[in-house]
């Protein structure tokens, strides 16, 4: 894993501004990481492709997050930081290891959600449709002590345990952490979509970096490369000469 360039995130910004926020995930892996393809960065659960992701953004702007929430008991606009260590959870899941456990008296064999089943997810008509596509995919055995199961025959509150096995093998996969807030004083649960606030990170950075070309390339006539080639000191040196 190592930091993305400026010239990287233009090109992944420019690439995956518009994909879904899957994709946009293993973009910035892929970039992070060349040695594996998409297709092997896809088979990663969810957990593991996210704790991946808070190390590239760690190494490209700071181990620092500074984030914001509205309220949910009073819509007051909330500010807190906190560092990656605070939210990256123990490494003990194997990348296609499998599980077992009880749902309601069904015993149950799963492994756990990875990007490829996050996309057959993303066809399906509706939220509870996507939600058996991934079950399917991912329960391997259901079974009680007389017969096979399949995720169709299992009532919703076997589903809803189903469920809560599989976030508690993969912790990473869903971030949550609880805010105060300063003007009510009521806690508020927050939850943290790494994909998003790291997309978002370069998007910015991208952006900026093009209105920088733009300006510098207007002023002196210089190409995209040759700005963008510049030390991030002298070329916020040359732009201070541009506003004076």
């Amino acid at each position: 894993m190592r930091p993305l360039s400026v010239h990287e995130m233009i090109g992944l910004w420019e690439k995956g501004e518009l994909r879904s926020p899957v994709d946009q995930a293993l973009l910035l892996l892929r970039a992070a990481d060349p040695g594996n393809s998409l297709t092997e960065l896809a088979k990663l659960h969810v957990g593991e492709r996210d704790r991946r992701l808070l190390r590239v953004r760690e190494k490209t702007f700071g181990s620092r997050l500074s984030c914001s929430v509205d309220c949910q008991w009073c819509s007051e606009d909330l500010h807190f930081e906190f560092e990656t260590q605070q939210i990256l959870q123990p490494v003990d899941t194997e990348p296609e290891g499998t599980f077992a456990g009880t749902a309601e008296g069904v015993d149950v064999t799963f492994r756990l959600p990875n990007s490829e089943d996050l996309m057959a997810a993303m066809t399906a008509g509706s939220a509870e449709e996507g939600k058996q596509r991934i079950l399917e995919r991912c329960l391997l055995s259901i079974r009680t002590a007389e017969e096979a199961l399949r995720v169709a025959d299992l009532p919703e509150s076997a589903i809803a345990k189903v469920c809560e096995l599989m976030s508690k093998s993969d912790p990473q996969a869903e971030t949550r952490f609880d805010v105060q807030c300063s003007a009510c004083g009521r806690s508020c649960q927050v939850t943290l979509d790494v994909t998003a606030f790291f997309w978002k990170e370069v998007s910015v950075r991208a952006r900026r970096a093009l209105s920088e070309v733009h300006l510098l390339a207007s002023a002196y006539g210089w190409s995209e490369q040759d700005i963008l080639d510049l030390s991030p000191v002298r070329r916020e040196f040359y732009l201070q000469r541009l506003s004076t």
